[in-house]
């Protein structure tokens, strides 16, 4: 079985996210789970409003479902993004990769020291609950948590993906409640300040 070639990924417009990155602060220090092949890591570098990119992605030999991609193809593909955008003059931040699952990345960083954290990693309840059980102290207390594939009914077109990652919105409202905003992307977030105890 051939996968498919992952290296050539060009950047499309993320309007949702995009939306989401313009109603942050700038030069901020953010903390990304689960980059892929780093589309969202380069919508966030090109902002200009981050300082310190802490990337979380293991990128292990495991599959990439539902695009049967292998985790060595991914990460070669968010090396060549990250290369074009140096190469391109791209101002840079403070990139950190840690290439490991969120679960064993989270003792390594300092609590109380982030501006964001934005998830997107292992979409099952469980996991979106654990990731942000371990992220959310790292956060400042004016701080924002985020992420993406919080899918509502406007969000439902797709079923294929609704199914994969159906779990992601019990999860968070269980964890924070409802977020503060929901994007056109699926992207969503919630100011530290207005989550409420669980």
């Amino acid at each position: 079985m051939r996968l498919p070639i992952v290296e050539d990924i060009v950047m499309r417009p993320v309007p949702g996210l995009e939306d989401l990155v313009n109603d942050l602060p700038d030069n901020i220090t953010m903390i990304e789970i689960g980059s892929f092949a780093g589309e969202s890591t380069e919508v966030f570098i090109r902002s200009g409003k981050i300082k310190k990119l802490v990337v979380i992605e293991p990128w292990d030999d495991a599959i990439f479902e539902p695009m049967n991609l292998k985790g060595t193809q991914v990460q070669r593909a968010f090396n060549n993004r990250i290369q074009k955008l140096t190469d391109g003059g791209i101002a840079m931040p403070e990139l950190v990769i840690a290439k490991r699952l969120s679960s064993d990345a989270a003792p390594l960083l300092e609590d109380g020291a982030y501006d964001f954290v934005y998830i997107d990693g292992e979409h099952s309840y469980a996991a979106v609950i654990e990731d942000i059980k371990n992220y959310l102290p790292k956060l400042k207390a004016s701080g924002i948590l985020g992420g993406h594939d919080y899918f509502t009914e406007q969000h439902r077109g797709d079923s294929r993906l609704v199914h994969i990652f159906e779990q992601v919105k019990p999860g968070v409202d269980k964890m924070i409640g409802k977020p503060d905003k929901v994007y056109s992307d699926t992207s969503w977030l919630i100011k530290v300040e207005n989550i409420k105890e669980r």
